[in-house]
């Protein structure tokens, strides 16, 4: 059941340059499997997968509601 680790995870990224959606779509398949397993250590390297291919659009949809967030601030501050 535990398909790759970190690493392996990182390296197969890097190796399908122009297809990297589908394999990250793949690997996110394979760490919902592993999640519901009731080894701790499949579980914690799961979350560690998930965490580095969920985190760069957390950091954007982020940025993006700062940047709105920005954008309100200024337009009713200068509106008023």
């Amino acid at each position: 059941m535990f398909e790759k680790n970190l690493n392996e995870l990182i390296k197969g990224i890097r190796a399908h340059k122009g297809s990297e959606a589908k394999y990250i779509e793949s690997a996110v398949g394979e760490c919902k499997k592993e999640i519901k397993s009731k080894d701790l250590e499949i579980k914690a390297q799961a979350i560690l997968k998930l965490t580095y291919v969920l985190f760069p659009m957390v950091t954007r949809l982020t940025n993006v509601a700062t940047n709105v967030w920005i954008r309100f601030f200024l337009g009713f501050v200068s509106g008023c």
